[in-house]
């Protein structure tokens, strides 16, 4: 993701919410090789909408899903006392 490239996840629910529902992904059933070529012909077909995808996780990387911002509570608590 911190690449801007679009994901291919399970299709467990977890996954789903974390990385298919904010866009950042699709996924499949990793059991079924069909599934698994269908959604990466999607990719093949479609590489404007997973250009978008993938710096749609970029992004998120960015501002949200990195140690500076994660921690930054950490280093208030610590600078702060």
């Amino acid at each position: 993701m911190a690449c801007g490239l679009a994901l291919l996840v399970c299709d467990l629910s977890d996954w789903k919410e974390m990385y298919v529902e904010p866009g950042y992904s699709l996924a499949c059933n990793i059991d079924d090789p069909e599934d698994i070529v269908t959604v990466l012909q999607w990719y093949l077909t479609h590489p404007k909408e997973m250009r978008v995808m993938g710096e749609a996780g970029r992004r998120r990387n960015l501002d949200e899903w990195n140690y500076e911002y994660q921690f930054a509570p950490v280093m208030d608590l610590l600078t702060n006392n």
